[in-house]
């Protein structure tokens, strides 16, 4: 049996059934999330092989994976499996269990901002995490095991003073290339290793290793780190690295033969892949895109047409590199029924908050600019099919009404321009390894001004127009049609009007939040979902 066995919550060890936008839902208090949703649609299990290897992985376990085969590890030594199957393959020769973890207790900002905004309670991400952590250490303490318990990734940083309430031997932060082979090496040999580890950064990207266990949804990462500096964002914090083409393509071949819908590239900017600080190399975003959408079409058949996406990008370089957007639509084949859904830092609408917080985010520009160029750049996206989600956030230290007024004459411009694009608000969370973190606290809702508010609501309502011109696009080009398609096409529908008359709600009567949503709960309800199946 393994000697280490790597491992992630239900929240993460799923596919969100081909629509990665899903796992949003999970940042809802559980309460909110009917079982018969969550575990049918937003995180459905994924398959396994016959000794409970998962067919397809998180991308922070595969790369994990992949690290420790490189240290020197065989097949036989490492497992990555859902947590369904724990049981089956965790015994006496275990002796490291590595988790991985992104919003292990609800304080990411979108599940901070929608639990805040729905009354709070425990997120699915956090009821996911609990589950999990319980489950690991009733299986070690039940039968005698002495396995150490791992726990890294992005959403580490939550957890630094929760070590002993979950039973975790060793938290685990930063790049996993160079420190995490020695510490699960140190693990398995019986030594003692720290209760907190800082990993040491990679300075070149061949460092990095290809991933053997395909990624779920198709996912690809294709740089790290980010030029602009922002003092909330925790990618900033890392050196840039752009992975090697060859090895991209390595790990898009991987994920088109296990049968990925598309492959979907990551970065905090694909357009500043391989880039001189902010300049976009045009030749080499140009090349990325169509080397691996060439892969993809070689895997064409009939209405299986997997594509080249890509999860990020950013106003500033899209406006200086319009003519790149134009070429990647055209290679792609991006088109009103098959558009892409990027998102984009809108942060702001105020030159004093971009000056402040984010002043590399607008250049080569200036943060006076700014505003101009949000609704610039979603004009280009939307030209070429781009359709957006702008996050911004509430909560700057110092912001005042004019800034919050700035950000609402933003949106209402791009609504009257009748832009498709999403517009979602963030209250501020200091994300750990950023430069605000420690700093400040996160952003709580009895604290919003009337200017906040007002800011938020404004977002909503223009995102809630966008969602009920696009919801059957995004829904038709990820689900095949049939039954699931329509009993998600009635479930999108549903939420949407019941998102309206919330955002009606709170509008006349803010602390409605705390008198009447907080007390909500349908979690053990399905009635609803048979009403539902009863028109389709």
């Amino acid at each position: 049996m393994p000697k280490i066995v790597l491992t992630a919550d239900r929240a993460l060890f799923t596919d969100f059934s081909d629509m990665s936008f899903l796992g949003f839902g999970l940042c809802l208090p559980y309460r909110l999330v009917p079982k018969i949703i969550q575990y049918n649609f937003l995180s459905p299990k994924v398959d396994v092989s016959k000794d409970y290897r998962a067919k397809i992985a998180p991308y922070g376990l595969s790369k994990l994976e992949a690290i420790l085969y490189k240290s020197g590890w065989s097949y036989e030594d490492i497992i990555i499996t859902p947590p369904e199957y724990l049981e089956k393959v965790i015994d006496e020769d275990t002796k490291a269990v590595g988790v991985h973890v992104v919003d292990p207790l609800g304080l990411a900002p979108v599940s901070w901002t929608l639990k805040s905004m729905s009354g709070g309670g425990m997120t699915c991400t956090e009821y996911e995490f609990r589950r999990l952590m319980r489950k690991l250490n009733e299986i070690r303490y039940e039968n005698g095991y002495n396995y150490k318990i791992v726990v890294g990734g992005p959403g580490a940083w939550q957890l630094r003073h929760k070590t002993k309430e979950f039973g975790i031997d060793v938290l685990y932060e930063g790049e996993g290339e160079r420190t995490a082979p020695q510490i699960f090496r140190e693990i398995v040999n019986g030594g003692n290793v720290q209760e907190h580890i800082i990993g040491e950064d990679v300075e070149d990207a061949m460092m990095i290793p290809t991933i053997r266990t395909p990624s779920r949804n198709g996912v690809v990462q294709v740089m790290r780190g980010c030029p602009r500096r922002c003092q909330f964002c925790s990618p900033s914090m890392f050196k840039i690295k752009y992975m090697p083409l060859e090895k991209i393509l390595c790990e898009t071949k991987l994920n088109l033969k296990a049968g990925a819908k598309h492959i979907d590239l990551v970065s905090e900017d694909i357009l500043l892949y391989g880039a001189h600080g902010i300049d976009v190399n045009q030749e080499k975003v140009l090349k990325l895109f169509l080397t691996v959408q060439k892969e993809c079409e070689k895997f064409w058949d009939g209405d299986y047409k997997p594509r080249a996406v890509f999860s990020h990008t950013s106003v500033a370089t899209v406006v200086s590199a319009k003519n790149i957007v134009k070429k990647i639509t055209e290679i792609c084949g991006y088109n009103s029924s098959r558009p892409i859904f990027p998102q984009v830092g809108f942060e702001s609408g105020s030159p004093e908050i971009v000056r402040k917080y984010f002043i590399g985010k607008p250049r080569p520009w200036s943060p006076e600019d700014w505003p101009r160029l949000l609704v610039e750049a979603a004009i280009i996206m939307n030209e070429n099919y781009w359709y957006p989600c702008y996050t911004y956030i509430i909560g700057f230290p110092g912001e005042s009404a004019r800034d919050h007024k700035m950000t609402i004459k933003v949106i209402e411009e791009m609504h009257d321009n009748g832009l498709y694009v999403w517009t979602f608000p963030l209250f501020l969370v200091p994300m750990g390894g950023s430069l605000l973190d420690g700093k400040i606290d996160h952003t709580k809702l009895r604290d919003l001004s009337e200017g906040a508010l007002e800011a938020m609501i404004v977002g909503w309502k223009h995102s809630l127009w966008v969602s009920k011109k696009l919801y059957i696009k995004l829904i038709t080009q990820t689900v095949p049609k049939g039954f699931k398609s329509r009993i998600m096409t009635r479930v999108s529908k549903y939420a949407l009007n019941a998102l309206e008359g919330a955002i009606k709600t709170i509008e006349s009567d803010p602390e409605v939040i705390e008198k009447s949503f907080s007390k909500v709960n349908i979690r053990n309800t399905s009635s609803f979902l048979w009403q539902l199946i009863k028109h389709l």
